[in-house]
């Protein structure tokens, strides 16, 4: 018993970090993903007012 609560309490942490990696990445890759949405949205703003100019 003494073993399984020395491996819990060795893989407890680790697991909790893991996750906590997990969270803040998938946080970062959502945050990346708006920004590039938000990009190409301004850009096809710009490209639609500068096809609007030429004509």
């Amino acid at each position: 018993m003494t073993e399984l609560e020395m491996l819990i309490a060795i893989l407890a942490p680790a697991v909790a970090i893991i996750l906590f990696l997990l969270g803040l990445t998938f946080q970062v890759l959502q945050r990346i993903t708006k920004v590039e949405t938000n990009v190409s949205l301004l850009l096809q703003g710009v490209a639609c007012l500068n096809g609007n100019m030429s004509t």
